[in-house]
């Protein structure tokens, strides 16, 4: 089999997820998440096609490798600005329990932006529309033999 289409990476759209699962092992600091980066085929395609990463064209190794840290600090930032990691001021990071929550059941961080806003005062149709509207779900199929039951359902 012969192809010549280049396979580009998707980490960037999981970032969040993937530093989130490292953060129980291997990376401790900006620093490590940064070196992390460096060492998956994100970096290496960002490298050798910057333009479909959204880079210049003519980036440098110390521009990319800016990049890299920008790209894992402006994450970890967001993580610890809802409380699925605490983040120090010498760049140290380590997760919390709702961190833990997320890499243990594979929950997405848009899900988890959702349910770290519920305030408790929410209506049960308040919660299950914030479960509904979570990425886990919107990636759902529905088979056809399960159609004419959540038909009835709906209709009542």
């Amino acid at each position: 089999v012969r192809g010549n289409t280049m396979v580009e990476s998707n980490l960037h759209s999981h970032l969040f997820e993937h530093l989130m699962l490292r953060l129980s092992g291997t990376i401790r600091s900006v620093g490590q998440a940064t070196d992390w980066i460096k060492s998956t085929y994100l970096y290496l395609r960002v490298r050798r096609n910057p333009a479909y990463y959204n880079q210049s064209q003519d980036i440098s190794m110390d521009q990319l490798e800016e990049s890299m840290y920008e790209m894992c600090l402006e994450a970890l930032q967001s993580m610890a600005e809802i409380g699925l990691i605490t983040m120090m001021e010498d760049g140290t990071v380590g997760g919390t329990s709702l961190g833990k929550l997320m890499s243990r059941f594979y929950l997405a961080f848009s899900t988890m932006k959702q349910l770290t806003s519920i305030n408790g005062m929410e209506s049960m149709v308040d919660i299950l529309g914030l479960i509904c509207k979570s990425r886990e779900l919107s990636e759902a199929v529905l088979r056809m033999n399960e159609r004419k039951t959540l038909n009835s359902l709906n209709r009542n």
